[in-house]
């Protein structure tokens, strides 16, 4: 069953008419303030707030990085990378 007259009356209705009717909220989250935009992308922290947290990251992945791979205590000295002759001489 079609309605012709409640379907142009919902279309010729307006957005904030339908959403207070709805009883919903109309909000614009990309509506960015000025002051939002100092540094140039909306981000409301400062050069040195960002800075601080880069460092604050890469002392997390340092500490993450010792943990998978952590740092041999072992010093072999038998082994020599360069090395890759047997024991004996060369010319055997």
């Amino acid at each position: 069953m079609q309605d012709d007259d409640r379907a142009d009356e919902i279309a010729d209705e307006s957005v904030e008419s339908y959403a207070d009717r709805k009883h919903y909220v109309i909000s614009n989250p990309l509506e960015r303030s000025p002051s939002r935009l100092a540094n140039g992308n909306g981000d409301p922290r400062t050069k040195a707030e960002l800075l601080d947290e880069i460092d604050d990251l890469q002392n997390q992945l340092d500490a993450i990085n010792d943990i998978l791979n952590p740092p041999s205590d072992d010093d072999d000295d038998d082994y020599d990378a360069d090395d890759d002759t047997d024991d004996g001489d060369a010319s055997d």
